[in-house]
């Protein structure tokens, strides 16, 4: 399968006129009658000249950003996250079901500033943010319970630690139970 999609936000921000956008483009496909392997891309447009009374900066605004840019939650605030200069993800996601009650992920992301800006602190000396992976795991015990478990490493690359981001790699885990009633 295929999509793609877009928006566009203009009108004003802050007292400055805003001519922002979003693209993404998915291709996804099915290798085996259990696995499937997805091609991710995402590009919210950053604001190149701060200085002017214009805004160029894509904001997802109330946005749930946690399972699209990375479940570590680095980029949760765009454009407060990337310092005002959007975002580039590039992610290769798997999927697998091994078993009809359990569920594999894994998806590698590639972050990168949608363009090169400067900042109040002075100018990023690289676009490249982080890489991130995950990896998900969710088990359904029952009709009413399951549960998952996660695992994400983040590499900060240069742009991460100079936007005061991430200084070193992370590492985060976690185990969770659902019920429903």
């Amino acid at each position: 399968g295929f999509r793609i999609e877009g928006s566009l936000q203009t009108g004003e921000r802050n007292g400055e006129d805003v001519s922002a956008f979003m693209v993404g483009g998915r291709a996804g496909m099915g290798v085996t009658e259990t696995v499937t392997l997805t091609l991710w891309y995402d590009l919210l447009s950053g604001d190149e000249d701060p200085t002017d009374d214009e805004e160029g900066a894509f904001s997802t605004l109330f946005a749930t950003n946690h399972p699209f840019y990375g479940l570590a939650d680095y980029f949760t605030d765009i454009p407060a996250h990337t310092g005002g200069l959007g975002l580039q993800d590039v992610a290769l996601k798997l999927a697998m079901t091994p078993r009809p009650d359990t569920d594999v992920r894994m998806e590698i992301h590639s972050f990168r500033t949608a363009q090169e800006g400067i900042l109040s602190t002075g100018a990023l000396s690289t676009r490249a943010l982080a890489n991130e992976l995950d990896l998900t795991v969710a088990h359904r015990l029952s009709t009413a319970f399951s549960v998952t478990g996660g695992y994400s490493f983040v590499q900060a690359r240069d742009g991460m630690k100079e936007l005061g981001r991430l200084e070193e790699n992370a590492h985060w885990a976690y185990l969770m139970l659902n019920a429903v009633f």
